[in-house]
């Protein structure tokens, strides 16, 4: 009974820590293709144009998604290696 309980917990960790580095990867592209733009022209109710940079949030970002990848990677490599 608890191998059984441990075989389906161990499951849902994997299928989850799998899930969280699909999401990672996919926000990374849409990141580093951020990244490529200069500006983004905003319009304001009024007509006029307003330019916002995105390299400093396309940084944060970007920043937290790398870490994000190598906590999760690391996690996985030691439950594969303590298992």
């Amino acid at each position: 009974m608890v191998t059984w309980i441990y075989t389906k917990e161990r499951g849902i960790i994997y299928s989850f820590c799998l899930f969280i580095l699909l999401l990672n990867l996919v926000g990374l592209y849409f990141i580093i293709d951020l990244l490529g733009y200069d500006a983004i022209i905003e319009y304001s109710p009024y007509g006029e144009e307003h330019l916002a940079s995105m390299r400093i949030p396309s940084c944060i970002i970007f920043t937290i998604i790398v870490i994000n990848l190598l906590f999760t990677g690391s996690f996985l490599i030691k439950k594969n290696l303590n298992a």
